[in-house]
C-alpha cells in the first residue's frame, strides 16, 4: 500500500523495510511473517530520497526522520530507544521548512554523525543520542568518518573537513562547486566520491586537496562507493561496475 526507497535492512533474523510514508515494517527473514510495525507522523513535506538505515549493534539500529530528527529503533520489538532533534524547521513555506534527515548517518565506535538538508552537521554519542557539537550545514548525501575529522559536502558540492571532538572547521575545498557529488567514503588516507559527470574525485584528508580524478563512464554515479577486500566498488547510473585499488 505504500512505496519503499530505502533498501531493507536485515539483521538479526529480521528483514526491516521502510516506506516512503515513514512507516517501519520487521518482517521475519525465513518466513516473510509480520513481526511488529512502527509509524511516524506525517508531515507536510519531505524529501523523496531514501532514509538509510545502519546498525547499531545486534539489536538495533539508527536512522534520519523528516523534520530534522534522528533515532534508534530497537530490532526485536520495534519500539523507538531514542530521538533527538538534529535540526529545527524554520521559514515560511513548507519548502523553507524541510529539513529532513535523509542521508545515511555513520558511526565510529561510539561516536554518531549525521547530517540534514537545510538544517546541521552534528556528532554525539550513538548510546544516549546526547549531541556533543553541531554545525549550520545542508546537504542530502551524508558524512563520512575518520579516528580524528569528519567529512561531508553540501548541497552547492562543497567539501568540508570538521574536527570530531568539537566540530571546528579544519578545511573547505570549493573547486568541485555544483559538479552534484555523492555520498563521501573515508578510505586510507583519502575522501573518495562521484559526481554526475561520472568522475570519482580522491581528496586528502589532512588537507582537502585533490589526489587525482578517474572518469568511470559519462552517465553519472549516485551509489555510494563501498570498500570490499581492499578494493573500491563504484557503481554508475549507466550500469558499470568498477573497482579501484587505493594506494
Amino acid at each position: 500500500g505504500s512505496e519503499v526507497l530505502t533498501e531493507p535492512l536485515v539483521l538479526g533474523g529480521i528483514a526491516v523495510i521502510r516506506t516512503i510514508d515513514n512507516r517501519f515494517i520487521g518482517l521475519d527473514a525465513k518466513t516473510g511473517k509480520r513481526r511488529w510495525s512502527y509509524v511516524r507522523p506525517q508531515i507536510a513535506l519531505a524529501l523523496r530520497n531514501s532514509f538509510p538505515m545502519v546498525p547499531v549493534a545486534a539489536d538495533a539500529f539508527v536512522t534520519g526522520f523528516s523534520g530534522g530528527k534522528i533515532g534508534v529503533i530497537g530490532l526485536s520489538s520495534g519500539s523507538l530507544l531514542w530521538e533527538t532533534s538534529l535540526s529545527y524547521p524554520k521559514g515560511y513555506s513548507e519548502i523553507e521548512r524541510m529539513t529532513d534527515v535523509s542521508a545515511r548517518p555513520t558511526i565510529l565506535g561510539r561516536r554518531l554523525c549525521a547530517v540534514s538538508f537545510q538544517g546541521k552537521i552534528a556528532c554525539g554519542d550513538v548510546s544516549s543520542g546526547n549531541l556533543t557539537w553541531t554545525k549550520d550545514f545542508s546537504s542530502h548525501t551524508g558524512t563520512t568518518q575518520s579516528q580524528d575529522s569528519v567529512f561531508a559536502a553540501d548541497e552547492k558540492s562543497n567539501v568540508v573537513a570538521y574536527s570530531a571532538n568539537d566540530g571546528v572547521e579544519i578545511w573547505r575545498n570549493e573547486t568541485m562547486t555544483w559538479r552534484d557529488v555523492g555520498e563521501p567514503l573515508a578510505v586510507g588516507r583519502m575522501v573518495v566520491m562521484g559526481d554526475k559527470q561520472g568522475y570519482l574525485h580522491f581528496l586528502e584528508q589532512s588537507n582537502g586537496l585533490a589526489i587525482s580524478r578517474v572518469r568511470v563512464d559519462s552517465s553519472g554515479i549516485s551509489a555510494a562507493p563501498i570498500v570490499a577486500n581492499g578494493l573500491l566498488i563504484i557503481q554508475t547510473r549507466g550500469g558499470t561496475l568498477s573497482a579501484y585499488r587505493p594506494n
